[in-house]
């Protein structure tokens, strides 16, 4: 008798556990990325800089990507596409960098993305006439979530200005990161959607 009430309460936390960790994993499984890809445009000329970059590596391959659904979404989540303004958490960063005059903001999206999903997304913008950024950004999620970004920023006045931007980057939820290159930037923070 005893060693049926011991079974029976040793199933039922078994049980339990079980269940608990099939919400964790469900409760976290969409999250939002953002990015903010800004040009550094210098009103005076930059001094030279011992960093050596080559004209043009690997471009970006768009095959099996994925555009961005432009519409900006409302609070009908649909995965893999823009989410309106209003829903974006890095405003106050945009603003920030807007502000100066040396920084151009290139673009500032976010979306959903479900976990354990790999989709490589098309970016193509065009600012003011003056930038053209193209490229891939993959998000996925492993123990930490991994940013594959490929992107390529044509100075439209100055065609002879091309950069490929080919990075690879570990993140943590919850955690600005930022990469650097001397003629562009990009914010990105990822959000776990409960």
């Amino acid at each position: 008798m005893h060693i049926k009430k011991i079974m029976a309460t040793s199933v039922t936390l078994i049980l339990l556990f079980i269940a608990n960790l099939c919400f964790a994993e469900t409760k976290n499984d969409i999250y939002q990325v953002e990015i903010i890809a800004f040009a550094y445009t210098p009103q005076a000329p930059v001094k030279d800089h011992n960093e050596i970059y080559p004209s043009y590596p690997a471009l970006p391959d768009y095959n099996n990507s994925q555009p961005l659904n432009l519409e900006p979404q409302s609070a009908d989540f649909k995965l893999d596409q823009i989410l309106d303004k209003s829903l974006l958490q890095l405003n106050r960063e945009e603003n920030l960098i807007s502000k100066k005059d040396e920084y151009q903001i290139l673009f500032h999206y976010g979306w959903l993305q479900k976990a354990g999903e790999e989709k490589k997304l098309l970016i193509n913008t065009e600012t003011n006439g003056e930038f053209s950024l193209k490229g891939t950004i993959k998000v996925h999620k492993g123990y930490y979530y991994i940013a594959d970004i490929n992107l390529e920023l044509i100075k439209l006045n100055s065609p002879k200005e091309h950069i490929v931007f080919k990075i690879r980057r570990k993140l943590k939820s919850k955690e600005m990161n930022y990469i650097d290159h001397p003629k562009l930037g990009l914010l990105i923070e990822i959000f776990p959607k409960m």
